[in-house]
């Protein structure tokens, strides 16, 4: 779906959940584990598809929500805080599961930008998240992912195409970008987060994104970077597994990152022909 098809407008949504603070549940539960700084982040409040003039167009509604307000809801997911009727309590994904809740219309989640790079000498990056990081340390990405800001003038220029060239500019230095797929939305079980799925072409070839990464101003977020063949055979090899093996050193493999194999699949469904990815699959 190219830029000119979406349609974004910022606002407030009374629908939200009403989330308790995470001092209140400091309170009642003890200390949570958060990040060192609550930031603003974007949410998707709404979003609808409509044809105009023979083409579809994604309508979305977006609003604000933070760091502090996500890991309240990543401790409701199980913890029992939700009160659904006087005395009843229940986590989030009881309520989920039980369709108490509709998926798209009650909480301000994260909107989270996980673009799949694919080289100049058609290979995929795959990054290993620093050991330091808040979320999922020492996993590994296929290939980075950054959370939108609203207090970053690039997140709202052209969604989702500003945040993806920011991520990449951070975390992989000069890097010139040939083209951008939106690829769609996903949400994470782990966390319910919204993900943004993306395909992104580099003129770079590997050698040269390694002497690029070396200057990035993110350089700390991950420990290690690999490079995989970007074909049909090796993908599903690479999908078939939750783990990454390390082509450099099998010490380095490690576990994926919860969404890795989602954004390796919706790439794989962009530039492979279904059929074969299908018979691939089945011979697993």
């Amino acid at each position: 779906m190219s830029p000119s098809q979406f349609m974004v407008t910022l606002s407030q949504d009374d629908r939200l959940l009403n989330l308790p603070s995470l001092s209140e549940l400091e309170k009642q539960y003890g200390f949570i584990r958060k990040p060192q700084r609550n930031e603003s982040k974007f949410t998707i409040l709404h979003w609808e598809q409509h044809c105009v003039n023979d083409e579809w167009v994604l309508e979305l509604q977006m609003g604000r929500s933070s760091t502090e307000v996500n890991v309240v809801i990543e401790f409701m997911i199980d913890h029992p805080v939700l009160e659904i009727s006087p005395g009843r309590h229940c986590t989030l994904y009881e309520a989920y599961l039980t369709k108490i809740f509709d998926f798209w219309t009650h909480l301000p989640n994260l909107v989270t930008v996980t673009p799949v790079i694919k080289t100049l000498d058609n290979k995929v990056l795959f990054t290993k998240r620093s050991a330091k990081v808040f979320y999922y340390p020492a996993h590994w990405e296929v290939s980075i992912s950054e959370q939108m800001n609203p207090n970053q003038l690039s997140d709202k220029r052209f969604f989702f195409h500003g945040a993806i060239e920011r991520s990449i500019r951070e975390e992989l230095g000069q890097v010139e970008i040939s083209q951008i797929q939106v690829l769609g939305f996903y949400r994470e079980v782990s966390n319910l987060n919204v993900d943004v799925g993306a395909l992104v072409m580099v003129n770079e070839k590997e050698n040269e994104i390694r002497k690029a990464i070396a200057a990035a101003p993110d350089l700390d977020e991950h420990s290690n970077i690999e490079f995989e063949p970007w074909n049909p055979e090796n993908s599903v090899q690479l999908i078939s597994s939750t783990h990454y093996k390390a082509r450099s050193s099998s010490a380095l493999s490690g576990p994926y990152h919860p969404s890795a194999r989602m954004r390796l699949l919706l790439a794989m469904l962009a530039d492979f022909p279904h059929e074969t990815l299908l018979s691939l699959i089945n011979q697993q």
